[in-house]
């Protein structure tokens, strides 16, 4: 049950931090990519990021294969906004905090170019189909440690 909580706990601080958090500065701190579109990947249920704003940084991990990240929609008044690359004054993910927009978990698989795969499949199909959209993708909670520790407390159980 601690590890679930604990789960839970950076899954929401995440998410608060993706909400508050200048655009700018989940960009410069590698745990955003703004501004993506989406094509079919190679392997089947993936989708090939293009564009986008992001920092590569060897001094920062970013976004690695095996990452949960969540795409969404920017919206449509954020897009209007841009200029020649330039997020001007969107501070937080530039949403209404009371009405934030749907996210589509997917799993980092390839980080150069960036590739994902939606944890629910059927999930593809509305970003594919969304060509034109402009995406952003946010590093969420870290679900491999999760996963790992659920199984750790399943082995010792049994």
């Amino acid at each position: 049950r601690q590890a679930v909580f604990e789960f839970l706990g950076e899954a929401e601080e995440t998410l608060n931090k993706i909400r508050e958090r200048d655009v700018e500065w989940l960009i410069e701190s590698g745990r955003c990519v703004h501004g993506v579109t989406f094509t079919d990947g190679r392997k089947g249920g993936t989708l090939c990021c293009e564009g986008g704003r992001y920092k590569l940084d060897e001094d920062r991990r970013g976004l690695e294969p095996g990452d949960t990240v969540g795409v969404s929609a920017i919206p449509d008044s954020i897009c209007r906004n841009m200029k020649g690359g330039s997020l001007g004054a969107a501070s937080g993910a530039g949403w209404d905090p009371n009405q934030p927009p749907p996210v589509v978990e997917c799993e980092v698989v390839v980080a150069k170019p960036l590739v994902v795969r939606p944890i629910i499949p059927s999930d593809k199909d509305s970003l594919s189909k969304s060509r034109s959209k402009l995406f952003r993708v946010d590093k969420l909670a870290n679900r491999v440690q999760f996963t790992r520790a659920v199984a750790a407390i399943h082995l010792a159980s049994a």
